[in-house]
């Protein structure tokens, strides 16, 4: 009886070490694959930019809004788009000593291989990421790369440059959308293990216009070598896992030829069974190392993220500044008079910008009589001030009045109707459409915006 009662335990013990077969195979097999896998290699990173740039224009691309009122004074909103920016272009990160794989990213320094993140690009902006690609090969092998623009984000890529330079050498400089399947550099010599740093700038051109504001690019980067054979076996460090993991293997299976020949001799039916069940569950893990393997050849870094500047300003919410309805001494405005009409005007743009007023579509005779002037509210600082025939676009000059992002600010529209004006303004109209042009500030250090 107590015999009978053992046997029926042998089923537990066996799926218990079938089990335990199992797993620690496959776990040594991907150990394994890891350590010393020869297929291949790829490694997909996010997009870097460095180096140089081009320089600043003082040329802005302009966008439009208008609000005009049929009115005796209404306003209007115009803004500008930006012109340029710059940011200078770290050197190459120092070297050091660190064990890798056969080809791996690998932080060096502060800064390397970490997700793109660059927002608030302006045209003629670049920034600049450094990654660091460590490839142990055995002999001559080319070391691949290609940029994987995501779907969904082909607009920005049309405009979007990069340059891609290892050791001073540019290797690709164009637009994200042009970039070739393969970009290569050789890496010569045997036997050894080496760093291979990409300096990569993102960029875009001072001549990108209005149509490219608030737009955003996702990018997914990849490195591989197609020559496997020509790959070499890293220098190992701790082989501990992959040393307990082969314990267990063997245990496991050593118990199991064990049960297997004990059984052999009292069931024949059930070691073949086991016979099956051993087979199948080496099979099984030989099947999972396999798919691990095919799997793993590549490693993602994504959410590599771009996104472009705004310029946008809000002039009084496209209200008018001053009309009949608004201010009562227009229906009797006369020689010696000054009417006094508050506005505001805010950034609600990505970033610092200059600013210019000016009238446009002017129409009526009183045009030729009034003076204007525009005063900040909050300390009576005059900003303009001239006769009203010349505060025109070119007239006022370029945009040097600055707003920093988000700020508002509260101006006095002037207008005078000098005491020496005679008869000439008696029943005469004036219609106007208030505007303001902005553009960006960064990389425009003189304002120039005509």
């Amino acid at each position: 009886m107590e015999e009978s009662n053992k046997w029926k335990k042998w089923p537990i013990l066996l799926a218990l070490l079938l089990l335990l077969l199992l797993v620690s195979a496959t776990a040594l097999g991907i150990s394994l694959v890891s350590r010393n896998r020869q297929d291949h290699p790829t490694v997909t990173v996010p997009l870097e930019t460095a180096s140089e740039q081009p320089e600043p224009s003082t040329e802005a691309a302009e966008s439009t809004v208008e609000t005009t009122q049929e009115t005796t004074v209404p306003a209007t909103e115009e803004t500008t788009a930006p012109t340029t920016a710059k940011t200078t272009a770290p050197t190459a990160p120092p070297s050091s000593q660190t064990e890798a794989t056969l080809l791996q990213l690998h932080k060096r320094q502060e800064g390397d291989n970490v997700p793109f993140y660059a927002v608030n690009l302006f045209p003629g902006d670049s920034v600049t990421q450094y990654f660091c690609v460590r490839v142990s090969h055995s002999d001559s092998v080319t070391l691949r790369y290609r940029a994987n623009v995501r779907p969904g984000y082909d607009a920005l890529a049309e405009v979007l440059r990069c340059r891609i330079q290892v050791k001073g050498l540019t290797l690709y400089d164009g637009l994200m959308r042009d970039m070739p399947s393969s970009i290569n550099h050789h890496l010569a010599g045997a036997n050894r293990s080496e760093d291979v740093v990409y300096q990569i700038t993102a960029y875009l051109d001072t001549s990108v216009g209005n149509d490219y504001q608030n737009r955003e690019l996702v990018a997914d980067f990849q490195w591989w070598i197609e020559e496997t054979d020509n790959l070499a076996s890293p220098k190992t460090g701790d082989s501990s896992g992959i040393g307990l993991w082969a314990l267990l293997a063997l245990l496991s299976l050593a118990a199991l030829l064990v049960l297997l020949c004990l059984l052999y001799r009292r069931n024949r039916p059930l070691a073949r069974l086991l016979g099956v069940l051993l087979a199948l569950t080496l099979l099984v893990s030989a099947l999972c190392v396999t798919a691990y393997a095919a799997t793993r050849v590549s490693a993602s870094l994504g959410n590599n993220w771009f996104r472009t500047g705004t310029v946008d300003i809000n002039l009084n919410d496209g209200n008018p500044v001053v009309s009949p309805e608004t201010d009562a001494m227009f229906a009797r405005f006369e020689p010696g008079m000054t009417t006094k009409s508050p506005f505001f005007i805010r950034n609600q743009g990505s970033g610092p910008v200059y600013y210019k007023l000016y009238f446009q579509q002017v129409e009526g005779d009183l045009a030729k009589v009034l003076r204007v002037s525009v005063t900040r509210a909050s300390d009576g600082a005059v900003l303009y001030d001239s006769d009203l025939s010349h505060f025109t676009r070119m007239g006022v000059g370029p945009a040097t009045l600055r707003l920093e992002a988000g700020e508002r600010q509260e101006l006095l529209l002037w207008l005078h109707y000098p005491e020496d004006a005679g008869n000439d303004g008696q029943k005469k109209e004036l219609t106007f459409v208030l505007c303001a042009d902005a553009v960006q500030t960064q990389n425009n250090p003189n304002g120039a915006f005509h």
